[in-house]
């Protein structure tokens, strides 16, 4: 299976450690890890949330409910 780490959304890891050590998380535990990782390498990182749209998304659905998180390097 290797080393990477996957996305799942039915994941409950959401901290940097337990994205770590299971390999597997949803975005903001993702994010979380990359924000820990840049912290050790002294790299400043912010952390975006905001929302997403899918190709499937219907016209009448809300976007709320497909909300996401991002790392930015500043």
């Amino acid at each position: 299976e290797g080393q990477n780490i996957h996305y799942d959304s039915s994941s409950e890891n959401i901290t940097a450690e337990s994205v770590f050590e299971n390999r597997i998380g949803v975005c903001q535990g993702i994010v979380n890890l990359y924000d820990e990782c840049c912290s050790l390498l002294n790299i400043q990182c912010l952390q975006i949330s905001g929302y997403i749209k899918q190709n499937f998304i219907k016209k009448t659905e809300d976007l709320k409910n497909y909300s996401h998180i991002w790392n930015v390097i500043i």
